[in-house]
């Protein structure tokens, strides 16, 4: 049994609750966010990528990066997990900000064991790992690790070139977070990256295709 010193257990503890606010916090963009045209017919168009206008300062701590860090402490937990999600953030950033070296969060899920195991990584890349108290009554979706191409400081390339940037200019200081897991409007692997906390309650959200760099743009 893994005993876990009283700092690491509040750095858990401070994840999982953010690991939580994030999927909820997707979940009711998604579900707002759609216009109504689109209930119901699938997936919306792609939007054609713009040419680069912006460049990510900060390329060397990705979650790509940090990714075997959080897959060795998950796998001596159990050699079956397999991941389930990825989730960071930047509260108050800018656009020379977004995407500098912060803590990410992996989780993981053990098909033998029916349970998530949760796994905090620093910039310095120090990992943290504890299972969740429940045991889940069905998998998760599991990303497919061959269709992660785009490591996080791509994705935010295209979120900045996609409305993400001149959000950024015109509201400093508002939060970016980004996941990385399947669309729940199909099968894909893709980075869903949000901007919100604007003075005038604007947002840019994306979500981009971790395999192909697709981008789909959804306003609220």
């Amino acid at each position: 049994m893994i005993k876990l010193k009283r700092r690491e257990v509040l750095i858990l503890a401070a994840l999982w609750v953010a690991v939580g606010g994030l999927i909820c916090g997707a979940t009711v963009w998604l579900l707002t966010s759609r216009p109504a045209a689109q209930i119901g017919l699938g997936e919306p168009a792609a939007t054609p990528s713009p040419a680069p206008t912006y460049t990510v300062q900060f390329v060397e701590v990705t979650a790509r990066q940090l990714y075997p860090a959080a897959e060795s402490l998950a796998r001596a937990w159990e050699p079956d997990a397999q991941l389930a999600g990825i989730n960071a953030s930047w509260p108050a950033t800018a656009v020379d900000q977004v995407g500098n070296p912060t803590d990410w969060s992996y989780r993981f899920y053990s098909p033998s064991r029916s349970r998530l195991y949760l796994v905090g990584v620093s910039s310095s890349g120090q990992a943290v790992g504890a299972e969740h108290f429940r045991q889940e009554t069905s998998a998760p979706p599991l990303i497919n690790l061959e269709k992660w191409k785009l490591d996080s400081s791509e994705a935010i390339a295209h979120w900045l070139d996609n409305g993400g940037g001149a959000l950024l200019s015109q509201n400093p200081d508002i939060e970016v977070t980004m996941q990385l897991g399947v669309d729940p409007l199909g099968s894909q692997t893709v980075w869903f990256v949000t901007g919100s906390g604007s003075a005038d309650g604007q947002g840019v959200a994306l979500k981009v295709d971790a395999a192909t760099g697709q981008t789909s743009v959804w306003q609220p």
